[in-house]
């Protein structure tokens, strides 16, 4: 709605002024005993997305015109890859690891992903739908996953290798 009717819907802020719900982050979901048996597959995969995140910022407009096609294929939109480069420009931002590590996965930032999940927990909590003694870590182990990453030395090296932009 902001690019196509720009005159009709205006950006009027972001997580700052309409809270936790607000914040959104890239994320994965799986369930832990998948996890537990493919923790090389989860960590492989989360090195693609930043490999991607990386292709995203140094090569947009190679790496639009692959986003325009698979969110097209699976959404039934018809976005350009000019569409898709400019969306994503404007309203995305392609953190590295770690960027990640030092905004979205620290609790001292004003960007911590467990903020919001905080705020879902302790009404999760007042429900009685979780048990009383739950924390967000419970159910989403983000912080000691993207840990797990970092010390991959191999993989970080992958997603740091040059050439994102000519494979």
């Amino acid at each position: 709605m902001l690019v196509d009717f720009p005159d009709q819907f205006v950006n009027v802020g972001s997580y700052e002024i309409i809270g936790p719900a607000g914040l959104w982050y890239s994320n994965f979901a799986a369930l832990q005993p998948w996890l537990d048996e493919n923790e090389e597959a989860a960590l492989k995969l989360m090195a693609m997305n930043y490999r991607f995140n990386r292709m995203m910022r140094e090569c947009p407009e190679k790496a639009a015109a692959h986003l325009a096609e698979a969110v097209n294929s699976q959404t039934g939109s018809a976005f350009t890859p000019e569409e898709a480069q400019f969306t994503t420009s404007a309203f995305e931002q392609y953190r590295l690891p770690e960027e990640e590590k030092a905004e979205t996965n620290n609790p001292e930032s004003d960007v911590y992903w467990g903020k919001a999940a905080i705020y879902y927990m302790d009404a999760k909590i007042e429900s009685g739908e979780v048990p009383a003694d739950s924390t967000y870590q419970d159910f989403n182990p983000l912080d000691e996953w993207m840990d797990k990453l970092m010390a991959r030395q191999d993989l970080m090296d992958w997603i740091n290798s040059p050439g994102v932009c000519y494979q």
